[in-house]
């Protein structure tokens, strides 16, 4: 026995070692989160104009002056810009530093509409940022132009879009502007609501600025929205639910209307949680048109709650925006751990290491030209730049889930996420109809885990381990194989549990 078991580890690492590793996400830079570079102040969001250009959006206190959902109070915010930026260098604007620096600062449209209660802002046409801002009058987009060398500046526009607290925005190449309220719970049926663009035939952007808007979706479920994300075109809008922890897709044009698209169901796993039990949140989301990719930013949204709730969590999913099926995941919190000498919270003076946050608190994610992905982290004050050097593609000519094609090619895919707690996926497809095991082994080359053993007909399939055995115990923290047998071929990849 023990000889059989020293064969099929010798069997693996030799399959292992002809497997072309798996590029993976490293974070380039994290801006310093001192004076010199640092946002001054938790930031909550940002958004993104090209590589290396962008613009923190960061909260001072709050205030409770105006009606409000109840768990939060209004913050006070302003906009930091960045260009040509890394960890060290690219603020351009300087409103101090630190919680007595900043207090009372806000950025002002105009005399009357300060930024309140804005999370969120998207780049438009002609360098234009839009917020989503809260402010006591009429909930307005407020626009502002870029410069590089200077940041932002108000521009003449603005639109009032009534009495319902704004969370999040968006556009499209053609600049339409789609913002999402706080959605059902406010019993609301105009959850996305879609204004024309700056320019167009009727608008008073520049005027008395109050469109109606063009056209409004019913986001269905209950409880407050976490982002909205839509393609260049304008054919897809994506909707994300903080607590149904799930995403939503809508599929038609701002001028013919939209539908929910039965194909695409995307849901956080009941049992991903935080250490201390709490469930995570699906927060803001991005879309990367030239690879088809979704983000979504995953982590506990309390503002205000600081450490009780712990930086151990926070992730970016990468999801197929065909299917709703996980590509990748990016484990933030994990990478600031290994980064920051095993510790969550060990940013050395704010600037050591310059490519880790510390506190993560992943709230917002977007995308560059490039295919580089920005995070913040919301209590570290700072903006991190994510990059992969084989960046998925998927093709919704090839997406198995769009064109309902099937597979004729035994494959097997890299688990995701990669390392993971507490469970992975596993995707693999089956050429035609055999008998199929697909099981978990340990370095010693013992079966710990029997995840499918069963006749499958030809198509693509998902097996999820969590990380127990097959009496159910869970295993320990380290490195695992995972091995695919199908009508005479074996294939055989690597993963690793951290728990």
């Amino acid at each position: 026995m023990f000889k059989n078991q020293i064969s099929l580890l010798v069997v693996i690492i030799m399959l292992v070692g002809i497997v072309p590793a798996k590029a993976q996400w490293v974070c380039l830079y994290a801006t310093y989160d001192d004076g010199t570079n640092g946002t001054g102040h938790n930031t909550p969001g940002v958004a993104v104009l090209e590589e290396d250009k962008f613009v923190a959006i960061v909260m001072t206190e709050g205030s409770t002056d105006q009606t409000i959902p109840s768990f939060w109070d209004v913050p006070r915010n302003f906009l930091i810009s960045y260009a040509y930026a890394d960890s060290a260098v690219g603020r351009l604007n300087d409103y101090g530093y630190g919680g007595g620096a900043t207090s009372g600062i806000y950025e002002i449209w105009d005399a009357e509409y300060s930024l309140r209660g804005a999370w969120r802002a998207a780049f438009g046409p002609e360098n234009r940022l839009y917020v989503a801002n809260n402010d006591t009058i009429d909930h307005s987009i407020l626009v502002f132009d870029w410069d590089e060398f200077f940041g932002l500046t108000p521009s003449a526009y603005r639109m009032g879009t009534g009495d319902q607290y704004l969370f999040d925005i968006d556009l499209d190449d053609a600049g339409y502007v789609y913002v999402l309220s706080n959605g059902d719970t406010l019993e609301t049926t105009d959850d996305i609501r879609i204004y024309k663009p700056i320019g167009a035939e009727g608008t008073t952007w520049d005027t008395s600025h109050d469109d109606a808007p063009i056209m409004t979706i019913d986001v269905p479920g209950m409880g407050f929205f976490g982002g909205i994300a839509v393609s260049k075109d304008g054919t897809q809008v994506f909707v994300s639910s903080r607590e149904e922890r799930k995403v939503q897709k809508f599929v038609g044009s701002p001028t013919t209307g939209y539908t929910l698209d039965p194909k695409f169901s995307f849901q956080l796993a009941e049992n991903d949680t935080l250490p201390n039990g709490n469930p995570p949140h699906a927060l803001a989301l991005a879309f990367y048109d030239a690879n088809n990719l979704l983000a979504l930013a995953v982590d506990r949204f309390v503002p205000g709650a600081g450490t009780a709730n712990g930086y151990n969590y926070g992730k970016i999913h990468i999801i197929n925006p065909f299917s709703g099926s996980g590509v990748d995941t990016i484990d933030v919190a994990m990478w600031n751990f290994i980064q920051c000498d095993s510790s969550y919270t060990n940013r050395a003076g704010g600037t050591v290491p310059g490519n880790a946050s510390a506190y993560t608190s992943t709230y917002d994610v977007d995308w560059d030209e490039n295919g580089n992905l920005y995070s913040q982290s919301h209590y570290g004050w700072t903006i991190e730049k994510w990059h992969n050097d084989n960046l998925p593609i998927i093709s919704a000519v090839e997406d198995r889930g769009e064109s309902n094609m099937v597979p004729n090619e035994f494959e097997l895919g890299q688990n995701y996420p990669n390392p993971f707690n507490p469970t992975t996926h596993i995707q693999y497809a089956i050429a035609r109809t055999a008998d199929v095991s697909l099981s978990i082994f340990d370095l010693m080359g013992r079966e710990i885990k029997t995840l499918v053993s069963d006749k499958k007909s030809q198509g693509s399939y998902t097996a999820i381990w969590d990380g127990t055995d097959n009496t159910g115990q869970k295993v320990a923290s380290g490195i695992y194989f995972y091995r695919l047998k199908s009508d005479g071929i074996t294939l055989t990849k690597r993963m690793v549990l951290l728990r």
